[in-house]
């Protein structure tokens, strides 16, 4: 429910208390719960080069919880209006998340009337295999991130 944006991390903080018996405050549950993030080098340029590339857009669809994108902004500002044309397709924004199943084809759906795009020509990169299923069936072509020359790699062979 948090990942989705259906209840505040306050709400969130105050299950995790009860469930788990948690006694630290909420700011401590924050700072335990919210890892430091990283970039993966080299990755940043890589989506700042298709971006230079005028004939495709770059938008983001992340499973990405308000705790977690607050931290993203303070630590990396600008990184994601930088990069991402689209960077409004945040689960705890659009009230959903994406599973890897059948529940996601009203996602897609939703994202290619909204981006105004056809299905065959797009490109999906995600660090999860099973996030690659609907839209493969559905004609976006998947690539599975492991490793920034392995993505270049596989731009490549895109086009």
């Amino acid at each position: 429910l948090f990942e989705c944006g259906k209840i505040r991390f306050r709400d969130f903080f105050e299950e995790a208390r009860k469930t788990l018996g948690y006694s630290g405050s909420c700011d401590d549950f924050r700072r335990e719960f919210t890892p430091p993030f990283s970039l993966i080098r080299g990755t940043y340029d890589i989506f700042q080069a298709v971006k230079s590339d005028r004939a495709r857009d770059v938008w983001l669809l992340s499973n990405l919880n308000e705790s977690h994108y607050d931290v993203l902004i303070r630590q990396f500002p600008g990184i994601f209006s930088s990069v991402f044309d689209r960077w409004t397709y945040l689960s705890f924004r659009m009230g959903r998340r994406k599973f890897g199943t059948e529940a996601d084809l009203d996602l897609w759906k939703f994202l290619m009337n909204d981006g105004d795009a056809r299905f065959e020509e797009c490109i999906f990169i995600d660090n999860l295999p099973q996030n690659g299923i609907v839209p493969s069936a559905l004609g976006v072509s998947f690539i599975h991130f492991t490793d920034p020359v392995s993505l270049v790699r596989s731009l490549h062979r895109l086009g």
